[in-house]
């Protein structure tokens, strides 16, 4: 049987799944790709990662607003909750290794940080 282009089945399954659980299961599948990357794919034979960080949006829900608060800049009930995140990849497979999210802005938020 073909493979479908309707996601609902996975995206309900994964809405089951605790942040937790995601976040481990992430990690492992990314250090099991690693594992496995061939020696071609290694930069000068190391298993080099890149680390980057960025923001985004989401929608404009009232536990998004209490965890992650829109900026100060932006009206009360105008704007959209803002999160901080810094990831690390392989180089090698492009997996994402490890990430950290927090508020854009307060102690402790800013890439550094996290």
């Amino acid at each position: 049987m073909p493979p479908t282009s309707d996601t609902g089945d996975y995206c309900r399954a994964r809405a089951k799944l605790s942040e937790p659980a995601q976040r481990e299961l992430t990690r492992e599948v990314a250090e099991e790709m690693e594992a496995h990357a061939p020696d071609a794919w290694l930069w000068k034979g190391r298993h080099a990662k890149l680390i980057d960080g960025f923001t985004f949006t989401m929608p404009d829900t009232p536990r998004n607003q209490s965890r992650y608060p829109q900026q100060k800049a932006q009206k009360p009930g105008v704007g959209q909750p803002i999160a901080r995140t810094v990831g690390i990849l392989s180089l090698a497979t492009a997996a994402i290794m490890d990430v950290a999210i927090a508020p854009y802005a307060g102690k402790e938020t800013g890439e550094t940080a996290l």
